[in-house]
């Protein structure tokens, strides 16, 4: 519903969720509800004040959220953020504090690398042949392996074809 551009829709269906599955995920998922068109520049601005003003009450919220799954109970981040043409990077930091508190840490972790390398991380549901992997992908996997040591993290791992095992071959 929401990238339809049904915003109401999803909303209404967000909160019926929360009705009878009260769980915190939905606060996140309700967050992501972004319009991928806007009708002006002043609903644009309006809905980034609206979004900034949300994310900023999760932030504030003493008890951290209780979320154990959050590719399940979320779903997607705000997708459409990037593509207003803001500088998103304190909203995004924001953000990622509000996951960070209930998170837990990760033991067992690579160890770090002793090379200078540079780490870059990608994290998709989309590591299969789909368009974001068509206009993105090369980018990805042509970062020099001398330079920088890549690491992929499938939110869909189910989803395997040819691309995936490109980028298998890639990883570090």
């Amino acid at each position: 519903q929401s990238e339809a551009g049904d915003l109401m829709r999803a909303e209404h269906s967000l909160q019926r969720g929360f009705h009878f599955y009260p769980q915190d995920g939905f606060k996140l998922a309700q967050l992501s509800l972004l319009p991928p068109i806007y009708q002006s520049q002043t609903e644009l601005e309006q809905t980034r004040l609206n979004w900034d003003m949300a994310l900023e009450s999760l932030v504030a919220e003493t008890k951290p959220l209780q979320i154990a799954n959050p590719v399940a109970e979320v779903g997607s981040l705000p997708f459409y953020l990037p593509y207003q043409g803001y500088n998103d990077c304190r909203s995004l930091s924001l953000l990622s504090d509000v996951y960070t508190r209930f998170l837990p840490p990760q033991p067992g972790l690579p160890p770090a690398a002793k090379s200078m390398r540079l780490k870059v991380a990608s994290i998709s549901h989309f590591f299969h042949t789909h368009s974001l992997m068509q206009c993105f992908g090369g980018l990805i996997e042509n970062l020099g392996p001398d330079s920088f040591e890549l690491g992929f993290f499938s939110l869909s791992p189910l989803l395997a074809d040819a691309t995936t095992a490109r980028l298998r071959q890639r990883a570090d």
